[in-house]
């Protein structure tokens, strides 16, 4: 009875659900308008990935790949939280993840995880002038990129374990039966 119990026990352990984990996203942004002196001129893009957790809030200088930007970002960093779907992205000051740097850029996305992100606004600085240029047009799509393929040796330990111990009990009670 008590083999059977732990034979239960384990074979619930192994079964169950693995816990969030983090997603690398695809980010490609662009928006025009931005004629400031001294910055980006026109049409402002880019293509950054970028890996969170969806679903805790991350204040981080890491977990992004730059692939393809025409903007100067200095002292990259990203915001993100879970409850508004709010992603915020650039250059932001003293790592505070609140406002842009000098020279800087900043992108800021509302509902990044829901399928339908969009762009809340996009800030360029400049030297004493904080905050040059906001623009809230534009186009953004965020592609969770598939991950990569485990095999959860783990999960496989407990139930490999659970049928040799039902092997050996079913041996155990034929043995029994025959020597009665």
């Amino acid at each position: 009875m008590v083999l059977a119990i732990g034979c239960v026990a384990l074979l619930g352990w192994a079964t169950k659900p693995a816990a969030a984990s983090p997603i690398t996203f695809n980010v490609v942004f662009g928006s025009s308008g931005f004629d400031v002196p001294g910055g980006p001129v026109g049409l402002v893009l880019g293509d950054f990935d970028i890996t969170l957790d969806p679903a805790v809030d991350a204040l981080s200088t890491s977990g992004f790949t730059f692939n393809n930007l025409n903007i100067f970002i200095a002292d990259p960093i990203f915001s993100w939280s879970a409850a508004a779907d709010v992603l915020l992205f650039g250059g932001m000051a003293n790592g505070t993840g609140t406002a842009p740097g000098t020279n800087d850029f900043q992108l800021s996305i509302a509902g990044f995880t829901s399928g339908s992100p969009s762009i809340l606004n996009f800030t360029y600085s400049q030297v004493g002038a904080p905050a040059m240029y906001t623009a809230s047009t534009g186009a953004v799509f965020v592609t969770p990129l598939a991950p990569v393929a485990t095999t959860p040796i783990p999960a496989a330990l407990p139930l490999f374990l659970a049928a040799l111990g039902g092997l050996g009990f079913a041996g155990w009670r034929r043995r029994k039966a025959v020597a009665a």
